[in-house]
């Protein structure tokens, strides 16, 4: 079964472009789409990746750190440090609620069925500036609320990865954050510093076991943005000499090869099934982010989530032009991409399990929108006419 780590936030076509005289095939016609609308602003793609994983048991890893990178606790005592594996203990296996508290799922001694063991900074006083964490412990009847126990703050990149921080700070200094890491690149400590410039300041949020894709959608936002590219593929002339209407059965090969790259922001799954994915596909008017633009799916779901991928999509296009008696017209054959970016929400399932839930990344690149040719006059160089090629 094919296993591969989606890291980072997006899913990215980058296109080259070629065009060659010779037979080609294994095209997907343009009928051959599913078309999904763009959403509004706040829709699918407006939601926090760690509430996602509320019920999800995830490993917390530091990437800085080469060989203690698993955030674990001890099982007796509040002391929670770094260990190199996940021991099958459950002390390196962690519950995100409520998007903002961290919680062990079990293996210390005074975690039961009624106690939850709660990720807390150690400053006991308000006065005192976190140095490092500590493991509390809170009634599981008292604690079930979004506003009750601590919390700590998740920052989540567009490459998989994400900060956790705290707040302290007080009238006369003013708030700042304090962001957790390896002390070291080998250390088993994690410390609380306010410098979060190198690797040691970095977590991935892995969900434990392996899952698989049961859904995606592209979803256009205010920050994602698309400008069409244009990549002339042939000149040619043609002149009707006859009295009435000859039609021209133009026919050229083209060739181009697009990258599928897929990019998650903040979370690092492991996929080992479920669907293939069809690259998207831009059309419409891009002057704005209105309802003219649409997003689509090609039908031939040949791509895997997961997975970094090239492959060259070649197709003899040809279409017929009419031209009228006497004239002579100059052809361009024109490539038409897009060029830009994308959001994807993704839908997971852990296998053997019904539970969903969500990931959001980027897609970016070049994505293949429709082949032309254009008409010209040949003295005046006006345009004479624009016929799709399928």
């Amino acid at each position: 079964m094919l296993m591969k780590k989606i890291s980072l936030l997006l899913v990215g076509v980058l296109a080259l472009f070629s065009c060659e005289q010779e037979e080609l095939d294994n095209f997907v016609e343009s009928s051959g789409v599913w078309q999904v609308m763009t959403r509004a602003i706040g829709s699918s793609a407006d939601f926090d990746p760690i509430s996602e994983l509320a019920e999800i048991p995830v490993n917390i890893l530091n990437i800085g750190n080469s060989k203690q990178k698993y955030l674990t606790c001890k099982e007796k005592g509040t002391e929670i440090c770094l260990t190199d594996k996940d021991d099958g203990s459950l002390r390196q296996r962690w519950y995100l609620k409520y998007g903002r508290t961290i919680v062990v799922a079990g293996g210390n001694n005074r975690v039961t069925s009624d106690t939850y063991g709660v990720v807390t900074p150690n400053n006991y006083l308000s006065s005192e500036i976190p140095d490092n964490l500590r493991l509390s412990y809170w009634n599981k009847s008292t604690f079930d609320s979004p506003l009750a126990g601590p919390g700590l703050s998740f920052n989540c990149l567009a490459d998989a990865n994400c900060m956790i921080y705290t707040m302290y700070g007080n009238f006369n200094t003013g708030l700042s954050s304090y962001y957790l890491q390896s002390e070291s690149s080998t250390s088993s400590s994690v410390k609380f510093k306010t410098n979060n410039s190198s690797s040691l300041a970095l977590w991935e949020i892995v969900p434990v076991g392996e899952y698989e894709l049961v859904g995606l959608e592209y979803v256009r936002t205010t920050v994602d943005s698309f400008e069409p590219t244009e990549v002339i593929c042939d000149h040619d002339e043609y002149t009707n000499e006859h009295l009435s209407v000859d039609t021209w059965n133009y026919s050229l090969s083209t060739s181009y090869t697009e990258n599928l790259i897929f990019k998650t922001e903040g979370v690092s799954v492991t996929i080992s099934g479920g669907l293939n994915v069809g690259i998207p596909n831009v059309v419409g008017d891009d002057s704005s982010l209105g309802v003219n633009v649409s997003v689509q799916q090609q039908t031939n779901k040949s791509w895997t989530y997961g997975t970094s991928d090239s492959k060259t999509v070649t197709k003899t296009r040809t279409g017929q032009i009419p031209i009228q008696p006497g004239e002579t017209v100059k052809l361009d054959a024109v490539l038409i991409m897009y060029k830009g970016s994308l959001t994807y929400v993704a839908t997971l399932r852990k296998i053997g399990d019904t539970k969903t839930f969500r990931v959001k990344g980027k897609w970016s690149g070049d994505c293949f929108s429709s082949f032309e040719a254009r008409t010209y006059n040949p003295t005046t160089g006006k345009l004479v006419g624009e016929y799709v090629l399928e």
